[in-house]
C-alpha cells in the first residue's frame, strides 16, 4: 500500500508537491493500475452487457487491463428470504477467471421491501454478504460496499436513513468479509462527488462514526474533478482521512468517464476530448498516490443515431461513455488507454509538478530503476526538452510513436506538446 502525503520539496529547480512511494524495486506485481467498468452482470432492460460478457472481457484484456468493476446486487441475487439466483454471477465469475480478469465486486442494490427501513433488514443483508463472499472466496478479493449512497435523490440509499444505519451496514458487512477472506480489500464506496451530493460532508459524518477502522480504502466518482482538479481533490480527501485515523487508507476512483461521439461539430463530446480527459485524469490519480482508477465505461449503451441535434445529444450523453461503440468499434480512447495502462504497469511515481498548463511526473522503472518522465502540456514538454541531456532522456513516446531526440527535429516534437507523453 502506498503512503500518500503532501509536502513542498525542491525538484527540477522549483517547488512541487510530492509523494513517497518507497523503493521501486520493492513494488510487487504487474496488475494494471487502470480498471474498466463493464457492468457484465447486468442482464435486464435494453442494455445487457451480460449477453456479450465473454467478448467484453476479451476487449478488457486487449486493452492491457486485467481489472473490471461490476455489480453483485442484493435484490437480484437474493430477492427474497427463500430465493437465490446465482446464474449470472456464477457465469461472469467463471468467465473472468478464464480470461485472467480480476473483479471489483460492487455490492449493494437494496430490495424494494428493505428500502424504507434498511435498519430492520440488516440480518438479510448480512446473509447475502456472507453467502457472496463465501461462494467466491477463491475468485473475488476486491469488494466495494455500496454505490453512491450520498445521492440526494435517494436512488441508492434513503437519505433519511443515515449516517448511523448506513455505517452499520458497512461495518458489519466488512467484518463478515474479513472473517471469510482475511486478505480481502474492502472499500467504502463509491461516493458521488457533485456539489449536491456533498461528498466531504458525507465523509465527515461517516468517518466521525469510526467507519475507517473497518475498511481498507475509500472509493469515489470524481466526474466533476478531471485532470489537475483531481490532484486538489485527492489532497483534500487525504487530509480529511488523516483527521480520523493514523492508518493508511487506499484511494480508489471506481468511476470516472467522459462521453464521446463521432460527430465533427460537437467538440465537447469528441473522441479527442474523451481521450485527453481520461489519460490526464488517470495520470493525475497515479501521480498523487491513488491505488486504482476505473474508467466508466467499456461499452456504449446504444448506437449513435444520425441527425441528432446538440440538445438531443446532451440529453442522451449518458449512453456514450464507452471506450467502445455499441458495435464494439474502438474509439480513440481505447487504444490510448491500452498504451498508458501497459506503461504504468512498469513504473512507480516518485514526485510530480503541476506546471502552468499541465503535469510533469517523475517516475522510476520497478525493476531497473530507470528514471522516466510522464507529462502533458507545453510547459512540461519544453522543460524536459531543454534539460534532456542532463536528465539522460533519449526518447519520447506517445500512444502511437517513438521519437529519437538525437534525430528528430524540434519542430516535430513541438507537435506533441499537448499530448500525454513518456520521456525516457
Amino acid at each position: 500500500m502506498r503512503r500518500l502525503f503532501f509536502l513542498g520539496i525542491l525538484l527540477f529547480g522549483s517547488t512541487v508537491t510530492g509523494i513517497e512511494t518507497g523503493d521501486p524495486d520493492d513494488v510487487a506485481g504487474t496488475e494494471s493500475f487502470i480498471g474498466l467498468c463493464s457492468q457484465i452482470t447486468r442482464d435486464t432492460g435494453n442494455y445487457t452487457p451480460y449477453k456479450v460478457h465473454p467478448q467484453l472481457l476479451n476487449q478488457i484484456k486487449n486493452a492491457n487491463v486485467d481489472l473490471t468493476r461490476t455489480g453483485f446486487k442484493w435484490r437480484t441475487i437474493h430477492p427474497a428470504p427463500d430465493e437465490w439466483n446465482w446464474r449470472v454471477a456464477d457465469a461472469v465469475v467463471a468467465s473472468a477467471g478464464d480470461q485472467g480478469v480480476k473483479i471489483l465486486a460492487l455490492v449493494g442494490g437494496m430490495p424494494r421491501w428493505a428500502a424504507d427501513s434498511p435498519g430492520d433488514h440488516i440480518q438479510q443483508w448480512l446473509e447475502f454478504v456472507d453467502s457472496l463472499s463465501t461462494r467466491y472466496n477463491d475468485e473475488i478479493h476486491y469488494w466495494e460496499l455500496w454505490n453512491e449512497p450520498n445521492v440526494r435523490s435517494g436512488k441508492y440509499w434513503p437519505q433519511d436513513e443515515w449516517p448511523e444505519p448506513y455505517v452499520a451496514y458497512i461495518e458489519l458487512a466488512a467484518q463478515l468479509i474479513r472473517q471469510n477472506q482475511p486478505h480481502a480489500t474492502i472499500l467504502l464506496g463509491g461516493i458521488a462527488t457533485g456539489d449536491k451530493a456533498d461528498p466531504f460532508g458525507f465523509w465527515d459524518s461517516v468517518f466521525n462514526l469510526g467507519i475507517l477502522e473497518s475498511v481498507d480504502g475509500v472509493a469515489y466518482h470524481p466526474y466533476h474533478y478531471p485532470g489537475l482538479e483531481l490532484i486538489d481533490f485527492n489532497e483534500r480527501l487525504t487530509k480529511l482521512i488523516s483527521r480520523y485515523t493514523e492508518q493508511d487508507k487506499q484511494l480508489w476512483v471506481t468511476e470516472f468517464g467522459v462521453p464521446a461521439v463521432d460527430l465533427d461539430d460537437v467538440e465537447r463530446y469528441s473522441y479527442t476530448a474523451q481521450k485527453e480527459q481520461l489519460l490526464r485524469s488517470v495520470l493525475a490519480h497515479w501521480a498523487t498516490g491513488g491505488t486504482k482508477f476505473y474508467i466508466f465505461s467499456l461499452w456504449d449503451k446504444e448506437q449513435l443515431a444520425q441527425g441528432l441535434t446538440q440538445k438531443e445529444l446532451r440529453a442522451k450523453r449518458s449512453s456514450f461513455y464507452g471506450l467502445l461503440e455499441k458495435d464494439m468499434s474502438p474509439k480513440a480512447s481505447y487504444s490510448a488507454v491500452a498504451w498508458l495502462s501497459g506503461e504504468l504497469k512498469h513504473y512507480v511515481p516518485i514526485d510530480y509538478e503541476v506546471r502552468s498548463d499541465g503535469l510533469l511526473v517523475f517516475a522510476k522503472h520497478k525493476q531497473s530503476g530507470q528514471n522516466v518522465y510522464f507529462c502533458w502540456g507545453s510547459a512540461s514538454q519544453k522543460y524536459l526538452l531543454a534539460r534532456a541531456d542532463s536528465l539522460g532522456i533519449t526518447t519520447v513516446r506517445n500512444e502511437t510513436d517513438t521519437f529519437d531526440l538525437a534525430s528528430t527535429p524540434k519542430r516535430k516534437l513541438k507537435s506533441l506538446v499537448e499530448e500525454l507523453t513518456l520521456w525516457k
